[in-house]
């Protein structure tokens, strides 16, 4: 496995290693922000529009941990395909 804050802080002194900061140093958008209540509004209520904020906020987190990660897998010695099958074709 790749941890993407453990190649940061071994490579980096940023004084700030969360996602948001270090997509903003690398020039990766940044995401809607959720709060405490947002959460709580989920699971008192199940409210559907709070849900879908928390969606796309979670969905965020992905996407910028996978641009983050692309970006450091060359400080690690690793390339874009590292943990990857590679498809094999079989003839007969």
């Amino acid at each position: 496995t790749l941890d993407s804050l453990k190649i940061v802080r071994s490579l980096f002194a940023f004084e700030d290693n969360g996602l948001d900061a270090l997509c903003q140093k690398f020039g990766i958008k940044g995401k809607d922000k959720v709060t405490a209540d947002d959460w709580r509004t989920i699971i008192k209520t199940g409210d559907e529009k709070t849900l879908q904020k928390v969606s796309r906020y979670c969905r965020g987190d992905v996407r910028n941990g996978k641009e983050l990660l692309e970006i450091f897998l060359p400080y690690a010695g690793k390339t874009e395909d590292y943990g990857t099958k590679k498809a094999i074709k079989i003839t007969a």
